[in-house]
């Protein structure tokens, strides 16, 4: 590995962080659909019977959703590959919370990145 060109850089750097905002989407997702749970137990004899099952319809699948969601983008990020030196880019010994620098080479794929030239491949953009 160790060879990176520009394209391969910014299409790591898409899609690490197309992983990394709809794991947040998913994560911060859950706990917004509370408020429908919570407007199903404030209104519970007030709400028509239907109208109470549609809303803890829409809070059981949506709940659902959401975990999964989660489960699935966590493993992707997980899988994740980091296009310089080739390891799991969040994966090490000493702790997997994801971040925009790959626990191993340090390759930068944040979107500050991008615009700093921290990055090895952006000075091929330079050019």
């Amino acid at each position: 590995m160790g060879n990176l060109d520009a394209n391969t850089w910014i299409e790591a750097e898409q899609y690490y962080t197309r992983l990394r905002r709809r794991y947040w989407r998913c994560f911060l997702g859950m706990p917004a659909l509370f408020v429908v749970g919570a407007l199903i137990s404030v209104f519970e004899d007030k709400l028509n019977r239907i109208v109470r099952g549609a809303l803890l319809s829409v809070f059981v699948v949506g709940w659902c959703a959401g975990c999964v969601g989660c489960l699935v983008t966590w493993f992707a990020i997980g899988r994740f590959r980091c296009p310089l030196c080739g390891k799991r880019f969040i994966v090490a010994w000493w702790g997997s919370w994801p971040s925009d620098r790959c626990k191993h080479c340090g390759l930068d794929l944040g979107p500050a990145a991008r615009g700093s030239a921290k990055s090895p491949a952006l000075a091929d953009l330079a050019e």
